[in-house]
């Protein structure tokens, strides 16, 4: 994790996934060599529904 208080923490990942359409479980795709980047000052002053 990168960042100071100012600037909120850069919080990095990778992942492996596989996920389906709701509207169609057969419908599949999958990620093999995910990555994330997220700054958790956007994470805590953004809504999400």
């Amino acid at each position: 994790m990168l960042g100071n208080e100012n600037s909120g923490t850069i919080i990095s990942g990778t992942f492996n996934c596989k996920v389906r359409n709701i509207n169609d479980p057969s419908d599949e795709i999958e990620i093999t060599d995910g990555r994330f980047d997220i700054n958790s000052l956007t994470v805590a002053l953004t809504y999400f529904p």
